[in-house]
């Protein structure tokens, strides 16, 4: 800083007059500024937009704010595990709604006879790959998995007795 340049210094003399420094106006906001209100409007039948408020861009949402109720309700909810089906009972009634209605889909079917739809939708696919309703129920998984699991973990023992 050279010579000349710098801050002023106020002497304070008692009885002096007060030096009235000059407010600066108010220019709006700096160049690039981003504002984050939101002018909340309707459209009238005339095709004008009726102002109506504001609001901020990205409300706080407070997620854990329950009221007594919702905490009374859910707090002793216990979660249910679904019903195992009895496929030689209820597989009857899948192959007479199959006769009776066979370009039923899989949903229309599941809101019929009040099954899981994956479940059934499983079991059909399986019946109609194999068109014997025998295979599916003589096994008490769907297909051959469980015997190609049996295998892969065999072979795998073995490759881990071999070192390899």
């Amino acid at each position: 800083m050279s010579r000349g340049e710098g801050v002023p210094c106020i002497e304070l003399v008692p009885g002096a007059p007060l030096r009235e420094v000059p407010k600066k106006k108010d220019e709006g906001p700096p160049e690039g500024f981003i504002d984050n209100t939101v002018k909340c409007g309707r459209y009238l039948p005339d095709g004008s937009i009726e102002w109506y408020g504001t609001m901020p861009a990205f409300p706080v949402i407070d997620d854990y704010s329950t009221t007594e109720a919702e905490a009374k309700t859910t707090k002793n909810v216990v979660p249910q595990k679904p019903k195992a089906i009895n496929w030689e009972t209820e597989w009857p009634k899948v192959e007479a709604a199959l006769e009776e209605h066979p370009e039923a889909t899989t949903a229309e079917l599941t809101r019929m006879l009040n099954l899981p739809y994956l479940d059934l939708h499983l079991r059909i696919s399986q019946y109609r790959k194999t068109q014997k309703g025998e295979d599916i129920m003589s096994k008490g998984n769907i297909g051959p998995r469980r015997e190609n699991k049996e295998k892969i973990m065999e072979n795998v023992r073995k490759m881990i007795a071999e070192g390899k």
